[in-house]
């Protein structure tokens, strides 16, 4: 489809410029590279959030014991919170020794069972409760919080647009400097991403201290971003305002 297009937009220069401003193969005509970048803001829609528990015994079944039983807490004042079950996943679920080493030789000390679960909000003024309600509830492991868009195809294609905009200023001013007539994109390649916004610092031990105010919470916005690279083919100015000739 690219290469239909592009033989039909040098057709349409020939016709209209004359065979000499193509006398070579678009390959080997004059090109200028350009680079553009986009930047859209767009307010976060939906939140993930990693939680859990961590358990210490002698034994791996009662540290397995201890953990269970407090996972099943959060989980339930996860539900009690506002969050469904269809967003909440198990993301690991470990068990591992424990050692000291008085003199250099390993002693086993007990056991470690870590319960860990990604939650996905998208009505984000429930984070702050949900927060506090796993925290309250025995989660004692929180490892992040990432903003994002539910659908982020809009917004990537308006910083696309943007990028591109600012590369076809910035070819054609650099053309015109040069006595140049920019005629159309032969190559482009394109790159888009996000950066999400600060991350609010996570409470951990400390919050399951008694009288802890709510959590703040500020989700702030997300910066999608595009970058292009893209290659013109170029004709010089008196080339194309020499008009073309035709024989009958």
């Amino acid at each position: 489809m690219r290469s239909a297009t592009l033989a039909s937009a040098l057709v349409l220069i020939t016709l209209l410029y004359g065979h000499s401003a193509l006398a070579a193969k678009p390959a080997e005509m004059p090109q200028i590279t350009v680079q553009g970048d986009g930047v859209i803001t767009a307010k976060p829609d939906q939140v993930t959030i990693e939680l859990g528990v961590e358990t210490h015994a002698k034994t791996a079944a009662e540290a397995a014991r201890q953990n269970a039983a407090e996972a099943d807490s959060v989980e339930k004042a996860m539900k009690n919170a506002g969050v469904t079950a269809d967003d909440m996943q198990t993301i690991n679920y470990s068990v591992n020794p424990e050692y000291s080493y008085p003199g250099g030789k390993a002693v086993l000390m007990g056991y470690q069972v870590s319960n860990m679960v990604r939650l996905r909000l998208t009505n984000l003024s429930l984070l702050a409760k949900v927060l506090d309600a796993a925290t309250a509830s025995g989660a004692n492991q929180i490892s992040g919080i990432e903003y994002g868009l539910q659908h982020p195809e809009a917004v990537q294609e308006k910083a696309l647009k943007a990028a591109i905009a600012q590369a076809h200023q910035r070819a054609q001013l650099m053309a015109s400097a040069e006595n140049m007539r920019l005629l159309m994109p032969y190559r482009i390649n394109a790159l888009t991403g996000y950066t999400p916004p600060p991350m609010p610092m996570m409470r951990m031990a400390v919050s399951m201290a008694a009288n802890v105010p709510s959590t703040p919470i500020s989700p702030g916005h997300l910066k999608i971003t595009a970058s292009v690279t893209v290659v013109y083919l170029m004709a010089p100015e008196a080339v194309l305002h020499t008009p073309a000739t035709h024989t009958r």
